[in-house]
Formats: C-alpha cells, sequence, structure tokens
C-alpha cells in the first residue's frame, strides 16, 4: 500500500514539474513572439501607464526584454504631464506584476523607473511651481490635488528616479544647478520607503533616507522617520539675496556651513523627536563694517514631544565667538507645554554651566543692539559664571512677569557704570523676574566699588547678605539690602544700604547707606573717605589720610545720605562717621611727635570732624580731656583745633621745642636741659593750607621744677609758677618763683609789645652775694668786692635777638677801693 501510494506521489509530482515547464516555455515563446509586436500597442501602453501615474504620458519609442520570467519594459523619448507642466525624460523603465496582474484580472505596476528627468522649480510672486505645477494654491486657482497624487505614487510599488537634473530659479538671483539627484520610493505593507541622494553644486552630497505611512486621504496625519546627512557646504550661496533680508541694518553673512546629521520622526502629523548630531561649522561676514566669524564645534541637540510637553536638549553646543577666543559649550535644555502653540507657550530653559565672558563677547560682537544696553554692556564688562540656571519666559505676560530666572553665580565681576556700583568676586545665589529679584549673597574675596562715591573699592576677605532689586514700569531702579555683613583687613562690618537711580534724566539718585564695625584697624581709613570731601575739603583729605597712622577700633558707624550726584552742592546729602578706638597713633602734623596711646571717639559729620581723647601721650608726656575738631570754613581751608591737659615734665616739654619746627622761632632754647613734673594745657590749632605754620599755646604749672641754659651757664632750681607760651607771640606768666646761682628770686613773664615778632619781657627780682656772682663770672683773682646785693634783671626773648639789663644799688655791698670809689657796706 505504501509503494503504491509513493509510486503515484512521484508520478503526480514528475507530471506537476512537467506541466510548469511546458507552461513556462509557452510562456517565454509567447512572449518572444509579442515582443516585437510591443510597438503596435504603444498607445494602449502609455494611456495605462499614465493612468498608473496619474499623469497625462508621451511614449515615444517602446522596447522590451526579459530579465529570467519577468519582463521588462522601457521606453525613449518620453514626456510625462499636460501641456502646462511637463517633465522630459530620457529614458522610463517599467516593470509590470505579473502575479498580481492574474490575480486582479488587470495590468498591475511592480516598478518604474525614470532616467534622466529635467525637473525645474521656479519662485514666482512668492509663488513655487514645479515645472509649471502650481505647490501651493494662489488665488482664483485650484490647488494641487495630494490626496490624489499620494494615492496615485502607492499603486507603484517602486518608483526611481535616477540621473536627475535638478533647475531652481529663485526671485531675483541667477538659477542654481543640482547636477545630479536621484530618488527611490518603495510602497510594500503599508509602508512608503524613501532615498534620495542630491550632488550640490560644490560637489558634495546631500543624502536622505526615510520610511513612513501615509494614509493618502488623511496625509497631514502621516508617520514619518528621517535620517538626512548634511555636508558643510556654504549654503548661503545658493540663496536668493530676499533670503537675507530679515537680517538687521549693517549685517552681512557671506559664509553660513553646517556639516551634521539628524533623524527625524513625526507620529499623526506632528513632530514628535528630532536628533542632530554636527561635527563642525561656520558663520561668517560682516556687522556694522567689522569682520565677524563665528565658528561651531561639537553639537549634539534633540528635541522630543509628547502629549504634555515639548523638549529641546543641547548637551553640546561648542561656539568660538572670535578667532582668539576659546570655545564655549552652550549647553542647555528648554521644555514647554505641549497643549500651547510653540511661540507663546511658557518656556523653561536650564543651563548648567554658562561663562559670561566669551558670551558678552559675542553678543557684542555678533547681535546688534540699541546704543544704550550696548554702552551699559561695554562699561559694565561682566566676567564670571553661572551655574544650573534656570529661566521662565512667558511671552503672554506684561513684560515685568514675562521673564523669571534663578541661577548660582560663581565668582561674578562687573565694572561700575554711573550711579551703579561695580563689584567682583559674587558668589551666591540669584533669582527673581525683570520687575525685580534677590540675590543671597556667599562671597569669598568681595569687593565693591562706590566709583561715584569713593576712591577706592572696598575689599573684604568674606561677604554675606541679601541683596533686593526692583524695576518700575519708568524704569526706576531700586537696589537695597536689609542685611550686609563683611569681613576684611579694616575689621568686621554690617550695615544696611537702599540705592534708587531714576529712570528718567533730570531726577537725582538717591542712597542711603549705615555701616557698622567691630574690632576693626583704623590704617584702612582712607577706603572710606568720600570724594566729596577731597573735592570740598582737599587738605583735610589729605591728612585724614596721612595723618590717621592707625588704631583699634572697638567699634564704628558710617551713613550716608543723599545724592549720587558728583557735582550736586554739600546740602544735597549728609555723611556722618563715628569710631570708638584705642591704642591710636596720630601724626598730626609733619615734624611734630606722634600722638600714640590714644583712647579716644572720633565724629564726622557735615559740618566738621571731632575727636574726644580720653586719654594718649605725646613722647612721655600724657595727655587728657583732649577735644579736638575741624570746623568747615565757608570760605578757605580748614584748621585742626586742640584742647588738651598735660601730665608732662620739662624735659619732654624742651623736647617739643627742640625737635619740632618750634626751634626755629625759639633757637635759643635749643640746648635748654630741664627737670621735674610739668602740668598744664595745650592748645593746638593746624592749618591745613600750604605754607601755614601751626600755633601752639602752653599753659603750664610749674612745680619745683630745674632748667639749665648751657650757653649761660646758668641752673634754675625750684622754679615754682604759671607759664603761658605761644608760639607765634612768645611767653609769659606771672608769680614765678625759684632759685639761681643757689639763691631765690621772684620773676614776672611779659609777651611784647602788640605787632612785635615772637619774644618775651621777663624782669627778675633777688639778692645776689658778690662771691658767688664772682664764681658765676669765672674770675679766680679776689676782686675788691664783698657782701651781697639786691638787684633787679630785665631779660629780652625776640627772634632777632636778645638784650640783658641788671640794675642795682649796690646796698649791702662793700668795695675796698680809695674814696671816692670806695663804699662800706651800708
Amino acid at each position: 500500500m505504501l509503494q503504491r501510494l509513493s509510486h503515484w506521489f512521484w508520478r503526480g509530482g514528475l507530471w506537476g514539474v512537467l506541466l510548469l515547464l511546458f507552461l513556462s516555455a509557452l510562456y517565454l515563446s509567447a512572449g518572444r513572439i509579442l515582443t516585437p509586436m510591443l510597438n503596435a500597442y504603444r498607445v494602449e501602453v502609455q494611456q495605462w501607464l499614465g493612468e498608473q501615474l496619474g499623469q497625462p504620458l508621451h511614449l515615444g519609442r517602446l522596447y522590451a526584454g526579459w530579465h529570467g520570467l519577468s519582463p521588462r519594459f522601457y521606453a525613449e523619448d518620453v514626456r510625462l504631464g499636460g501641456t502646462e507642466q511637463t517633465f522630459q525624460v530620457d529614458r522610463l523603465h517599467f516593470r509590470p506584476d505579473m502575479l498580481a496582474s492574474l490575480l486582479r484580472r488587470d495590468w498591475s505596476l511592480a516598478a518604474i523607473s525614470l532616467q534622466g528627468v529635467e525637473i525645474e522649480l521656479q519662485q514666482q510672486a512668492g509663488h513655487w511651481q514645479l515645472n509649471g505645477m502650481s505647490l501651493a494654491a494662489e488665488p482664483g486657482e485650484r490647488p494641487a490635488d495630494w490626496n490624489n497624487l499620494l494615492a496615485q505614487l502607492q499603486r507603484v510599488g517602486h518608483l526611481s528616479l535616477v540621473d536627475v537634473r535638478l533647475l531652481v530659479r529663485q526671485q531675483g538671483a541667477a538659477p542654481v544647478e543640482f547636477p545630479q539627484a536621484g530618488l527611490t520610493l518603495e510602497h510594500s505593507g503599508g509602508r512608503t520607503r524613501v532615498q534620495a541622494r542630491i550632488q550640490l553644486p560644490d560637489g558634495q552630497l546631500l543624502e536622505l533616507a526615510g520610511q513612513a505611512r501615509i494614509e493618502p486621504k488623511q496625509w497631514q496625519q502621516s508617520d514619518l522617520d528621517v535620517y538626512v546627512n548634511l555636508p558643510g557646504s556654504n549654503w548661503l550661496q545658493w540663496l536668493a539675496p530676499d533670503w537675507l533680508t530679515a537680517l538687521p541694518e549693517g549685517m552681512r553673512l557671506e559664509q553660513a556651513s553646517l556639516a551634521a546629521q539628524g533623524w527625524l520622526q513625526v507620529r499623526k502629523g506632528h513632530l514628535q523627536a528630532l536628533s542632530l548630531e554636527a561635527g563642525g561649522g561656520r558663520l561668517k561676514g560682516h556687522w556694522q563694517g567689522d569682520a565677524v566669524e563665528v565658528q561651531l564645534g561639537q553639537v549634539r541637540a534633540g528635541f522630543s514631544q509628547d502629549a504634555q510637553q515639548r523638549r529641546l536638549w543641547l548637551p553640546e553646543l561648542n561656539v568660538r565667538w572670535l578667532p582668539q577666543e576659546p570655545m564655549q559649550n552652550l549647553a542647555l535644555q528648554l521644555r514647554q507645554n505641549a497643549g500651547e502653540p510653540l511661540l507663546t507657550a511658557a518656556t523653561s530653559i536650564y543651563i548648567p554651566r554658562l561663562q559670561l565672558e566669551p558670551l558678552i563677547v559675542g553678543v557684542l560682537q555678533h547681535i546688534p543692539l540699541p546704543q544704550l544696553p550696548r554702552s551699559i554692556l561695554e562699561q559694565l564688562d561682566f566676567r564670571g559664571g553661572l551655574r544650573n540656571t534656570y529661566l521662565r519666559w512667558q511671552p503672554g505676560l506684561p513684560w515685568q512677569q514675562q521673564l523669571e530666572y534663578d541661577t548660582n553665580i560663581d565668582g561674578l565681576d562687573y565694572s561700575p557704570w554711573k550711579n551703579v556700583p561695580g563689584a567682583t568676586g559674587i558668589s551666591g545665589r540669584l533669582f527673581g523676574s525683570l520687575a525685580g529679584g534677590e540675590l543671597h549673597l556667599d562671597s569669598a574675596g568681595f569687593s565693591l566699588y562706590l566709583r561715584e562715591l569713593f576712591a577706592d573699592p572696598w575689599y573684604y576677605h568674606r561677604a554675606r547678605a541679601r541683596l533686593t532689586w526692583e524695576l518700575t514700569e519708568s524704569f526706576d531702579f531700586t537696589l537695597s539690602s536689609p542685611y550686609l555683613q563683611v569681613r576684611g583687613d579694616e575689621g568686621r562690618l554690617a550695615g544696611d544700604f537702599v540705592i534708587r537711580l531714576p529712570g528718567q534724566s533730570g531726577r537725582e539718585s538717591y542712597m542711603d547707606l549705615r555701616v557698622g564695625m567691630r574690632d576693626g584697624d583704623a590704617s584702612h581709613k582712607s577706603r572710606y573717605l568720600p570724594l566729596v570731601l577731597r573735592d570740598e575739603q582737599p587738605e583735610l583729605w589729605s591728612w585724614l589720610r596721612e595723618a590717621v597712622i592707625g588704631a583699634d577700633i572697638h567699634q564704628g558707624y558710617f551713613q550716608y545720605q543723599g545724592t549720587l550726584a558728583a557735582g550736586a552742592p554739600p546740602a544735597a546729602r549728609s555723611i556722618s562717621l563715628f569710631f570708638d578706638v584705642s591704642d591710636a597713633r596720630l601724626a598730626y602734623q609733619p615734624g611734630w611727635p606722634e600722638l600714640e596711646e590714644a583712647r579716644a571717639q572720633v565724629y564726622v559729620h557735615d559740618q566738621g570732624v571731632e575727636v574726644d581723647i580720653e586719654r594718649g601721650r605725646i613722647l612721655q608726656t600724657g595727655i587728657s580731656d583732649v577735644h579736638a575738631e575741624v570746623i568747615y570754613p565757608r570760605a578757605g581751608a580748614s584748621r585742626l583745633q586742640v584742647d588738651a591737659r598735660l601730665a608732662s615734665s620739662m624735659k619732654d616739654a624742651l623736647q617739643v621745642v627742640q625737635e619740632t619746627p618750634m626751634v626755629e622761632q625759639l633757637p635759643f632754647m635749643a640746648a635748654w636741659q630741664g627737670q621735674g613734673d610739668l602740668n598744664g594745657r595745650l592748645q593746638l590749632e593746624v592749618p591745613f593750607a600750604e605754607h601755614q605754620q601751626p600755633r601752639v599755646q602752653l599753659d603750664l604749672q610749674l612745680a619745683n621744677n630745674s632748667l639749665h641754659m648751657p650757653e649761660l651757664d646758668l641752673r634754675f632750681e625750684q622754679l615754682q609758677g604759671d607759664l603761658h607760651i605761644d608760639s607765634q607771640r612768645g611767653m609769659s606768666g606771672s608769680a614765678v618763683a625759684g632759685r639761681v646761682l643757689e639763691q631765690p628770686f621772684t620773676a614776672s613773664l611779659r609777651l611784647p609789645a602788640s605787632g612785635a615778632r615772637w619774644g618775651s619781657q621777663i624782669r627778675a627780682r633777688g639778692k645776689m652775694p658778690v662771691a658767688r656772682l664772682q664764681s658765676w663770672l669765672g674770675h679766680a683773682e679776689p676782686l675788691p668786692f664783698s657782701g651781697a646785693f639786691a638787684y633787679q634783671l630785665d631779660l629780652l626773648l625776640a627772634e632777632q635777638g636778645s638784650q640783658l639789663a641788671v640794675n642795682t644799688d649796690l646796698q649791702g655791698v662793700r668795695i675796698d677801693l680809695p674814696a671816692p670809689l670806695g663804699k662800706s657796706a651800708a
């Protein structure tokens, strides 16, 4: 049984193969017989092909051949299209689908190839035409039937265009010819695949590949996946000048090249994903007459969209703004709500890191700006970086609310501009909107430069602050800080300030600055001397900078209220300053001994400067209860006036005279020596004008002091009384007593007549033994004098010289000489 079944199986199979061979031979023989007769059916063939392509078709000559069991047909001198739009085709190849034709009982086209097609794309009156066919409906015209065209293309399983010559005619420009292009469309299983290659005029290739799922009646809802490879050609060389009219005035582009490859994904007619990778590119041209060149390095970008949001990310966007500048990576991410229009939707932007210097250079070099913003950017000269920057842009809101920002500042520097203070080393968090914002400052190595108020920047080791600002609709700007704390060489400072800058010219700016200091060092005082003091009181400005050598500041306070305008009158501002200091050193006048170890309070106000010194020391002289003040005069230079109590010594008093410019007025005191305590009062007047000498007035109480005049070999002992010394007039005193040549005396001192130069009229009375006087005069031989006599001594001390006169009646003196020269002691 099995043998019989096997026999019948092999026998049936053999007959089937023989039948298939017979039919194939008959199929091939019929084809070869009918092939020479093909031109007799040329009209029917071109009509059938025209129906397949949906376009009128003319075949000049028709040929046929075989490839295996499949017939192949080709035609020459082919015209595709009607009289209005015609495509010239050198050769047309087509192959019918024999199996599908048998099943449908109608001819079906499997593949068609157009070789040597000439396509002309022309722009006329703002509309594009493809070989005369309008691609967009013009008024009064019937729009292109894209639904029917797509349906006709899908009826062809394989469509290819080979050796296509594309000519593009842009309005107002020379024609651009693409010498060779190719296109392949393949439709199967509901999907359409496309491949294209276009040779650009410069010889480089543009390649494209993709696949789509298209429903002709709803082709706008199609799915599409595309890959494109762009060469690094200069695309501007093929664009008409009209394409560049949108550029700002003064900008001229000469080169725009970018070598890139991209992937595109469309779902239901909406862009869903896009990826781009570029190896480099270049923009080159001129801006306002200056050459401009921007280089692009590695670029990676991506775009995605779903029902909730649109997202664009650029992990790499390397830009070189200027040839000498380094490449900068402007990586960023953008997000939008997918339910809102692209141009009006709120946009969230994230920038992980941004370096400001090359960006500002690029903005100034390549972006057109009005003169005022450009001038502001140039003068502010921003430097530094931003980290983790978040921006939110909402076009539909009022301008104050359109932009919101939140970023971390890393070492930001900027220069002052007009009344806006400059700063360096700014680090912290910045957030807000165009209407206002806030900065949480936390910086190491911070400086603030109020250029309109102070000569030098303020440098600090550490700064912490909360700064807020506000911009009104009239562009009035307010910058304030309710909390500011810094630490520098001058100590620890804390304060607050408000700065108001009007947006309209003619209105005055204003600042209220209050700063408190603890544990400070006064040697850095020059930083805080306002320029208004330099302009209005230059001598006082110089004296404060040079005279105050140093001090330990226990606490201090500075306040400025008023305008920021440099040329404003003094009444437009108020400045006050207070310091509580110890161990202060003050070089109050060149050539004079310094005030040291002072414990004092310093007050600076709009009318002048006041200093109250509890205690201090000049040389070894202790001073106390000192009051010093500088009153700003309405005209002329200021003067320093000092009133102090002294706890000194005769030695220090003489040293002050001998080692200061006073020695020029009192040269006879240059060698004097003295001992003993000396208390009194010092009144000092120091003019800040040049070529003016200070005035010193001393009230001294002598208490058992001694004085030695070496040039006269006189020693005054046990001196008592009150002395008044005026460096400009002279010396006076009353109830002066003491011992000279071991004998007691009394004296009075008077000032010279009014208008005279410095001097002193001294009148002394006493009783002197002849023997002691003889010893002082240095006479070794005995004289005919003996006894003691009363005398009156008149001494005139003056700058031009001294005079001495002694009067006595010689009562008590015996003279052993012959009569009439002799005299008894009576």
